[in-house]
């Protein structure tokens, strides 16, 4: 279904790293390393991180471990949760370039090597994702379902402010979380144990640089969870000990929060910029997260003393 050749990677090209978080992935999680392990761009080094699996996932993978001496397998002796466990990968990451693979997901064999020759040749460009799509079972044509992105490409924006609402005004499937980002810029910030912790990532990403779009399929999301409600949703992520209230409404009251939080802390914004883009998400959310606009101003009001105190 992928056929490419091989690109003749020389010591001038850059390292990319790939990070593979799992727990108990079993039934998948062989399928996402060999679409790693068969990139085009050969650069790569890919780290799994094992959040203290129950299931057989460690021998499913054992074999492929053992034949790719760029494989790093690291076992977590304790679950520190899926949100800890994405921020340990980036930090232990050496490569310039850094991309999140979801252990039930897949890439094209071209991914890396298209994003990297993106990246390479613009600086302003910080982040690069393709166009996905959901599957089932294998990946065939007769198993593509339905667009598993969102329109979040800021390259026709010149100022954060505009590239930032750009990307939370248009995330649906934060499927772009699965990019690939330059290194430096993805450290700058950590994934926060929030409902939509991707979300705040990509928004904050954004700050620092264009986001930009492939137009060809390079990601495929397997339609694990798609139907489930937010009920259901909740109880997966307390599960992932992503969260821990257990009221949807607050935790969309921590999802605000956050992105209020960090315009008011951020160096880079202008006071104006901060005030027209505050403006706008407060707009946004009391829509879409259903927050009371009194609230969400109460909170820019705490945050601002809470600042310059």
């Amino acid at each position: 279904f992928f056929k490419e050749n091989k690109v003749n990677n020389t010591s001038n090209t850059p390292l990319v790293t790939i990070g593979i978080p799992f727990y108990n992935e079993a039934k998948y999680i062989l399928n996402t390393i060999e679409s790693a392990v068969n990139q085009t761009y050969t650069n790569i080094e890919i780290i799994i991180s094992d959040n203290c699996s129950t299931d057989t996932s460690l021998e499913v993978i054992d074999g492929i471990v053992q034949q790719n001496s760029n494989i790093q397998l690291i076992k977590h002796t304790d679950n520190i949760g899926a949100t800890d466990n994405f921020n340990f990968l980036k930090k232990v990451a050496k490569g310039k370039y850094f991309m999140w693979l979801g252990a039930h997901d897949i890439i094209s064999k071209n991914y890396i090597e298209n994003s990297i020759k993106v990246l390479e040749q613009n600086l302003s460009i910080v982040m690069v994702y393709h166009n996905s799509v959901f599957f089932s079972d294998t990946v065939t044509l007769e198993n593509l379902q339905d667009d598993a992105g969102s329109p979040i490409d800021t390259t026709n924006f010149n100022h954060a402010r505009n590239r930032m609402y750009k990307v939370v005004s248009n995330l649906s499937y934060c499927t772009a979380i699965h990019g690939v980002f330059r290194t430096k810029i993805l450290n700058k910030n950590l994934l926060e144990n929030i409902i939509g912790p991707d979300n705040l990532l990509l928004f904050a990403t954004a700050e620092f640089g264009h986001i930009k779009r492939i137009p060809k399929i390079g990601f495929y999301r397997r339609d694990i969870n798609l139907k489930e409600g937010r009920e259901e949703k909740l109880k997966r992520y307390k599960d992932y000990k992503i969260i821990s209230p257990t009221s949807i409404d607050k935790n969309n009251l921590l999802f605000v929060g956050s992105h209020i939080k960090y315009i008011l802390n951020s160096n880079i914004l202008t006071s104006i910029d901060k005030i027209k883009l505050l403006r706008n998400i407060i707009n946004l959310f009391s829509k879409t997260h259903h927050v009371s606009k009194i609230v969400m101003l109460t909170q820019v009001i705490t945050h601002f003393f809470i600042k310059n105190k």
